[in-house]
C-alpha cells in the first residue's frame, strides 16, 4: 500500500514538472508570447480598425511550434486566421506566409518583438502592405470592446 502511493506521488510529481517544463517554454524565457494589438473602434466613421497577433507556442515531439492567431480589420473585423509562425527566440522576430485564403493572400508578414510590443511590416507584391506598425503587448479588444481609435 505505501509502495503503491510513493509510485503514484513520484508519477504525479514527475507529470507536475514536465507540465511546468512545457508551460516555461511556452510562455518562453524571452516573454514573446501573447496578444500584441492596435485593434480600436473609430466612433467618427462608425468603424473597427487595426490588427491583432496572437503569438501562441505548441509543443510537437519534434520541434518547438509558434503559431498565430491573425485579425484584421478596416471597417469590419475579418475572420481569424491560424498560421504556424517562424520565430527567432534571439532575434525576437515572427514571420510567416499569409495563406490564400486570406485576404492578405501571399503577403510576408516580419514581426520584430520588443519588452513592450510588436513593430510589424507586411509586404506584398508591387509595395503593397503596412510599414512600421506598432502593436502593443496588451489584451484583446474583443475582451473589452472599449478601446477608442482617438485615445490610442
Amino acid at each position: 500500500m505505501l509502495k503503491a502511493k510513493v509510485t503514484i506521488m513520484t508519477i504525479t510529481l514527475s507529470l507536475v514538472l514536465f507540465s511546468a517544463t512545457l508551460f516555461a517554454k511556452g510562455n518562453s524565457e524571452t516573454g514573446i508570447t501573447g496578444m500584441y494589438s492596435d485593434m480600436c473602434y473609430n466612433d467618427e466613421g462608425d468603424d473597427l480598425l487595426g490588427m491583432e497577433v496572437f503569438l501562441v507556442y505548441a509543443d510537437s515531439m519534434d520541434a518547438d511550434s509558434y503559431y498565430v492567431c491573425f485579425q484584421n480589420s478596416e471597417g469590419a473585423a475579418e475572420a481569424p486566421t491560424v498560421i504556424k509562425a517562424t520565430v527567432n527566440e534571439k532575434k525576437m522576430t515572427v514571420d510567416f506566409v499569409f495563406p490564400k485564403d486570406s485576404s492578405l493572400a501571399g503577403m510576408k508578414f516580419h514581426g520584430v518583438i520588443k519588452k513592450d510590443g510588436m513593430r510589424v511590416n507586411i509586404k506584398g507584391a508591387g509595395g503593397a502592405g503596412v510599414e512600421n506598425e506598432w502593436l502593443k503587448k496588451q489584451p484583446s479588444y474583443w475582451e473589452h470592446r472599449d478601446r477608442d481609435c482617438k485615445k490610442n
